[in-house]
């Protein structure tokens, strides 16, 4: 009785790689619409051109500052369009995990209140940072997307809605230190460490002072 073994294809992918191209390639329909807005060539001249051949008596947006004027085509409007929905997408996409593992986590009968305690806690710190890109970069994506397109809100208030995107390093970090306690210890560790070397220095430097002046005698 002969045995053998089949040798693996080398030209099959493995799960491995599966698995790696969703992670890798799932997100790219959600980000590539917005991507295409903003890479897409614009220039002051042509929005110039728009502003004077608009129906529209857009002559006072030269007051307000500086002011810029997307050209009005089909792709563009596609573009805004797939955005809008796409960057609905990702918040469903990001919610929904959550939503189940919170499910399958009050389901779950064979784990004692301690551990469900611990898991949940964990989801939750972790859906806190999630939620603030969500908060801080795709809402105000959204609302511009969404105002280019129908002008359903004021005219100022997208304007507002996208310095938000700078706050998003500084609101993270601070979202980080609210609830992750190891940041927290880590951070006052340091502190304590500090003031401690600089107690010491100053403890240390009157004794250095005598002994100079002993030594000088």
């Amino acid at each position: 009785m002969n045995l053998f073994t089949e040798k693996p294809d080398p030209t099959r992918p493995t799960d491995r790689n599966i698995r790696r191209a969703i992670l890798i390639g799932l997100p790219i329909p959600f980000f590539l619409p917005p991507t295409v807005f903003v890479v897409s060539p614009f220039s002051a001249e042509e929005s110039e051109r728009l502003l004077n051949e608009s129906r529209y008596d857009l002559y006072w947006v030269r007051e307000r500052g500086p002011y810029f004027k997307l050209p009005e085509n089909t792709i563009l409007h596609v573009t805004a369009w797939a955005s809008i929905f796409n960057l609905f997408g990702v918040i469903v996409v990001t919610m929904s995990p959550f939503v189940h593992m919170f499910y399958v986590l009050n389901q779950e009968a064979g784990k004692s209140d301690r551990t469900k305690q611990l898991v949940r806690r964990s989801l939750q710190r972790l859906f806190v940072q999630l939620n603030v890109p969500l908060l801080f970069l795709v809402v105000p994506l959204i609302i511009f997307f969404v105002q280019m397109e129908t002008r359903i809100f004021p005219f100022m208030f997208p304007v507002i809605t996208m310095f938000t995107v700078c706050l998003h390093p500084i609101c993270h970090n601070l979202v980080l230190l609210f609830v992750m306690p190891t940041y927290r210890k880590a951070i006052a560790k340091g502190l304590r460490k500090l003031s401690g070397m600089r107690a010491s220095n100053v403890v240390k430097s009157p004794l250095n002072s005598v002994k100079s002046v002993k030594s000088v005698k």
